[in-house]
């Protein structure tokens, strides 16, 4: 499946997560997306299946430990080493640096709802065919994030001078899960 059309979506703070059904209706769901939106429509076009909204909402699916790849602990990965545990398809919850605070519990429920959403597509080899024709940089990986100037692919460099990740989830391993859920959708 193509993820082509994606690309561009405009960035909306309020543009979240929808009801399956309503992912499912593309014209509805591509006039507008924050982060959360973005992943869905990501799993949506490239995994076949709706993430559903407890899931897309950052706060709620934190604590779902679910294909687990990685989470922010005391004892902390390198970006470098984090960035090596990934996969194409990989949900990242990261928080952006300018918001981070130092003295916040990182476990807090305000600090959860700060979260971003991106997805990690990986080196140019492993999503040219998701996202056909855009000029990228043969020898760097990419996330795929909405985010203000619209959805779009950004590079480790930029997603990684911006943001802190704090976890991420296999999801796409959990695929035949949501499948289940919202055959009825």
């Amino acid at each position: 499946m193509t993820a082509e059309g994606l690309i561009g979506i405009p960035y909306d703070r309020n543009g979240g997560p929808l009801h399956p059904e309503m992912v499912l209706n593309s014209e509805i769901a591509r006039e507008r997306a924050n982060c959360q939106r973005a992943v869905q429509l990501f799993y949506a076009e490239v995994g076949g299946f709706v993430l559903p909204p407890d899931d897309a909402l950052s706060a709620e699916s934190f604590d779902d430990t679910r294909a687990m790849v990685f989470r922010d602990t005391a004892e902390a990965l390198l970006p470098s080493e984090q960035m090596q545990q990934l996969a194409f398809g990989d949900l990242v919850h990261a928080e952006r640096k300018s918001q981070a605070a130092a003295n916040e519990n990182p476990w807090s429920i305000q600090r959860k709802q700060k979260l971003h959403l991106a997805v990690y597509v990986g080196l140019p080899g492993e999503f040219q065919e998701h996202f056909p024709g855009h000029n990228v940089y043969a020898n760097r990986a990419y996330f795929f994030h909405g985010t203000n100037g619209g959805s779009r692919l950004i590079s480790e460099e930029e997603f990684l001078r911006r943001y802190r990740m704090i976890q991420a989830r296999r999801v796409l391993s959990l695929k035949d899960q949501y499948q289940t859920l919202y055959q009825s959708a």
